[in-house]
């Protein structure tokens, strides 16, 4: 159950009946994530949301296995984990950032009193959680040390889901206005060095990731025409990773070895895989709503 909100922090709460080892109970504790870890661990489990069907799945990685773990979230849009705890944005009437354990148990409020909140971002090495705004368009931190909001970038021509690039400490958003904007996170003052590398798409992208082996970040469009495209961190060298796919993308993932590519599509009610070079298109799972974010967990 979601515990009273610190003082002068909108809705930071914590969850009474969380384990030792998540960041909600205990923020001195230091996890790794897809995102952030010197070591990949195995991965065991992607999880989906399913946006208008109010739900979150889970499967195998070849996408066997696919399990309901709810059907009364609010509205749920983009998700993102570490190896212990699951994050998500919802923008039904609640608009919260919530987290839970991974069978979904014990689900709380993390983030509160934001207008539209959308992307997230889990990244271990600061402890912290990134999330983008939609209302006020902006990007944020919430720091599992002290429950701190800090903002990162404000101004933004929109905003959506993220990749980021651990070694590099570069955090790449998704602007549905039509832009792949880049953050250097260890600047002072990431918003002052803010970059857009890509405008004028009018594809509606919703989501980055990145390749950190090439050095390259792709994203998933709502109206991207068939593909999945790519650029490398400067936003030069723009190509279709995949093509002769449907024109309905929302979440994407890179796995951590840099092997595979996952994405959700939103047109069609289905999640693709492919090889980071574009090859072995697969389909993993179809026949669903109108899917959401994606995000793979690692253990």
């Amino acid at each position: 159950m979601c515990g009273i909100g610190l003082a002068g922090l909108p809705g930071a709460c914590v969850d009474s009946n969380c384990l030792p080892n998540d960041p909600v109970c205990n923020p001195v504790f230091l996890f790794t994530s897809q995102h952030s870890r010197q070591k990949p661990a195995e991965l065991t489990t992607i999880y989906w949301l399913d946006n208008t069907g109010s739900s979150m799945y889970r499967m195998n990685p070849d996408g066997s296995n696919v399990t309901l773990l709810s059907s009364t979230l609010d509205a749920p849009v983009i998700i993102a984990a570490s190896n212990s705890r699951l994050f998500w944005t919802e923008q039904g009437s609640s608009n919260l950032v919530r987290t839970a354990d991974l069978n979904l148990g014990s689900i709380s409020t993390l983030i509160a009193g934001y207008t539209n909140p959308t992307g997230v971002l889990y990244e271990a090495s600061a402890n912290a959680l990134y999330f983008s705004e939609d209302s006020t368009k902006t990007l944020l931190r919430y720091s599992f040390l002290d429950a701190s909001v800090t903002t990162i970038g404000s101004g933004l021509s929109g905003v959506g889901g993220m990749g980021y690039d651990p070694a590099l400490k570069l955090l790449f958003m998704a602007s549905d206005a039509g832009d792949i904007i880049r953050f250097n996170l260890s600047d002072p003052d990431p918003n002052a060095t803010k970059t857009t590398i890509i405008t004028g798409l009018g594809t509606n992208p919703l989501s980055a990731a990145v390749n950190t082996s090439a050095q390259r970040v792709c994203w998933a469009a709502l109206s991207g025409g068939g593909t999945l495209p790519c650029a490398d961190y400067n936003g030069g060298s723009q190509s279709a990773l995949v093509t002769g796919i449907s024109a309905g993308l929302v979440g994407i993932e890179f796995d951590a070895n840099n092997e595979f590519v996952y994405w959700t599509d939103y047109s069609v009610g289905k999640i693709q895989r492919a090889k980071a070079d574009g090859s072995q298109l697969t389909d993993l799972v179809t026949g669903y709503g109108a899917l959401g974010g994606i995000t793979l967990v690692y253990q």
